[in-house]
C-alpha cells in the first residue's frame, strides 16, 4: 500500500491483507500504531510521496530498483 503497488499486481493486495490482519490485532491489543513502530514516519513519507507520481505500469520496476536504497537508510 505504501509503495502504491496494491492496484498494480493482485499478489501485493493478497499478502497485504494478511499483514493488515496482523497489524490490526497488534494495534487492538497494544493500542500502538504498528506502522510507526516498524517504519517510522520518515520512511512512510519517503516511500509514499514519490511513488504516487510514478505511472502505474512502472511502479513495480521503480520500487524494485530503489527499495535497497530506502531500506539501507
Amino acid at each position: 500500500m505504501m509503495a502504491c503497488l496494491h492496484d498494480v499486481d493482485p499478489r501485493f493486495s493478497f499478502v497485504g491483507d494478511f499483514f493488515s490482519l496482523g497489524a490490526t490485532l497488534f494495534e487492538m491489543f497494544t493500542r500502538v500504531r504498528l506502522g510507526i513502530v516498524l517504519f517510522g514516519p520518515q520512511l512512510l513519507t519517503s516511500l509514499t510521496l514519490p511513488m504516487i507520481t510514478v505511472p502505474r505500469d512502472q511502479r513495480v520496476a521503480i520500487f524494485n530498483r530503489v527499495i535497497g536504497t530506502v531500506v539501507s537508510r
